[in-house]
């Protein structure tokens, strides 16, 4: 019985129906208080709901129920990101790594909260080992050129950026940092056609502008996730 409670509450998580999804998991609580995939279900649908708080408590109980529960551990600390919580988070993904250490998105979410430490040179690591993982993630490339450019790496930013592109051509944000790059390389022309394309997407970028003079502050901080 509480197998099939289950299998619709994931059912429901697939088609990102996460207040759904709750409801079933919540059932399968009643049946059995203590059943690890319920309580990583129900997690899982509080962190897609920014219920975050209930999140982590839904997460700790998989992992005082499983401690070597890998996707635990990684929600946890996504949890912990939205709580602007980063330092935890970090040391949460680092356990999620002793356990799992082929799993990319840890690495990616991990370099997310050192980024947001501004711990730059480490969240390119981080990304580097997630893009070891699986190189065709638009936004691990797009979040290390972010970190890049915060590092004046701005010739390393633009090829990230680049990949980025490659893989999601129709990502304003993207387009919008690689214009601030080249920019602040001096390769204005490139920067404004850059911007146009961002603009283009996203008509807000419009007001933005991709200045001549290398001294006149740039459009765009490097931004977003």
């Amino acid at each position: 019985m509480i197998e099939k409670i289950l299998e619709a509450g994931y059912r429901a998580q697939a088609a990102r129906d996460w207040p759904v999804s709750l409801q079933y998991f919540d059932e399968a609580l009643r049946c059995d208080p203590d059943h690890p995939r319920a309580h990583l279900g129900r997690g899982r649908a509080m962190l897609e709901m920014g219920r975050y708080e209930l999140a982590v408590e839904s997460f700790d109980r998989v992992i005082f129920l499983k401690p070597d529960d890998s996707a635990a551990h990684a929600g946890k600390g996504r949890a912990l990101v939205g709580l602007a919580r980063f330092e935890e988070a970090i040391s949460v993904f680092d356990q999620a790594l002793r356990i799992e250490k082929q799993d990319y998105l840890i690495w990616l979410m991990r370099g997310l909260a050192l980024k947001r430490m501004n711990r730059f040179q480490d969240a390119v690591e981080s990304y580097d080992r997630a893009l070891s993982l699986k190189s065709n993630d638009a936004d691990a490339w797009y979040n290390r050129g972010n970190a890049l450019g915060k590092l004046a790496r701005y010739d390393e930013a633009v090829v990230s950026f680049d990949r980025a592109l490659a893989l999601n051509p129709g990502d304003a944000a993207f387009w919008a940092n690689k214009a601030e790059a080249l920019n602040l390389l001096g390769r204005h022309e490139e920067a404004r056609r850059s911007l146009a394309k961002a603009a283009q997407i996203d008509p807000s970028y419009a007001a933005r502008r991709a200045p001549m003079d290398p001294k006149a502050p740039a459009p765009i901080e490097f931004m977003r996730r």
